[in-house]
């Protein structure tokens, strides 16, 4: 181990996510990553990108010194990055859910838009889903770049290179009210279109393409006129992907079910992963307004709350929500639906130190739902 160099390092970590391997606890990843801490500084870009790519595909994480050393590295030589290294770690930071240290951020941001015109069709693809699962929209000078970029390679785009960035231009929507991304997506629009049949597109994507087409039914309303064309050219893609967004199997976990007995007991209705009609998304619980006491009064106004239960899968490292919970947020909101959100940490605290089934803890969580309803009105 100890004559193994950044390189040795880099590759023997590629080469097991290439194996399909995932790392356990043991002495010899323990080992290795020790041993990368102390020759961090010779890492080159490419073994940057590999070693961060590596863990992302093994469905892992370094360990909390071991990702401090490479951030460090990362941010001082970003400048060095080409193009394929800077989607791979952006791909990479997202996949793991993590959100790079602003200094990573600016670096590679800077370095994206300087080598923009060299970026791949994949590479393309990879940075907007990058920056869209971690919730944020490129700058201006990048997604200029970026754009331009599209433009050219468009017509190499593979489907799951079209997936990503139609979900990614979802997700973007959410985040900035300006118009002028667009253009980049009604080119990637009309690639989909030359892609149209159901069978070209793995499950996934065509449950991520069920989000883009309702925001395009939800941009339809507003008048712009695109959208409409791209749902006229592909009849029939948007009821299969709805087909395949709806059969997706929604299990209620055990603290799911907790704030679902709350409710209960509180004497509001609760109905567990209802389906939205319009949209299709699945709501954690959809609760009526029965007969519930809010601050010491009684409601029987009829009204509806879509309760969401957001657990750490919903969140990036950092707490912030990604850009996959933010969508449907929004799409849930825009549909009419009267949205409580309740995050898991905050869950978590309420009587903590006590029993679940203690009086304490159930006066606890009541008094925070009952927070949370009134403070949205139901529709």
């Amino acid at each position: 181990m100890q004559d193994f160099e950044a390189r040795h390092i880099a590759n023997m970590l590629h080469a097991m996510a290439k194996a399909h391997y995932r790392p356990a606890n043991g002495t010899f990843v323990s080992e290795l990553e020790r041993h990368a801490e102390t020759v961090i500084g010779l890492f080159c870009a490419q073994d940057l990108a590999n070693t961060l790519w590596a863990y992302a595909t093994m469905k892992c994480q370094p360990g909390k010194g071991l990702m401090r050393a490479l951030e460090g590295q990362t941010e001082a030589i970003a400048g060095t990055f080409n193009a394929q290294e800077v989607a791979n770690t952006l791909w990479a930071y997202a996949t793991m859910g993590l959100e790079p240290g602003e200094g990573v951020m600016r670096g590679l941001e800077g370095r994206a838009e300087a080598v923009a015109g060299t970026i791949h069709a994949q590479g393309v693809a990879n940075t907007l889903w990058a920056y869209a699962t971690l919730g944020r929209v490129p700058g201006k000078g990048l997604m200029r770049e970026l754009e331009g970029r599209a433009e050219e390679v468009a017509e190499t785009f593979n489907a799951q290179g079209v997936v990503n960035m139609l979900w990614a231009a979802s997700v973007f929507s959410t985040l900035c009210a300006s118009q002028e991304e667009r253009r980049w997506v009604q080119v990637v629009a009309q690639r989909l279109v030359s892609l149209s049949k159901p069978e070209c597109f793995k499950r996934d994507g065509l449950r991520q393409l069920h989000q883009f087409f309702v925001w395009c039914r939800l941009e339809e309303k507003q008048g712009v006129g695109w959208c409409r064309q791209v749902l006229n050219d592909v009849p029939a893609l948007p009821d299969a992907c709805r087909e395949a967004f709806v059969r997706t199997e929604a299990t209620a976990s055990a603290t799911q079910r907790q704030v679902s007995q709350t409710l209960v007991r509180m004497g509001l209705s609760v109905e567990v992963e209802a389906r939205c009609p319009t949209s299709g998304y699945s709501i954690d619980m959809l609760v009526h307004d029965s007969a519930v006491a809010m601050g010491g009064e009684r409601s029987n106004g009829g009204g509806k709350w879509a309760v969401e239960y957001d657990g750490p899968s919903h969140f990036l490292a950092s707490r912030a929500p990604t850009g996959a919970t933010l969508l449907k947020r929004r799409h849930l909101q825009l549909l009419g639906h009267a949205l409580v959100s309740v995050s898991y940490w905050e869950w978590d605290a309420l009587g903590r130190g006590v029993s679940d089934e203690s009086s304490q803890c159930e006066r606890e969580r009541e008094e925070y739902l009952r927070g949370k309803l009134v403070a949205v009105t139901p529709f």
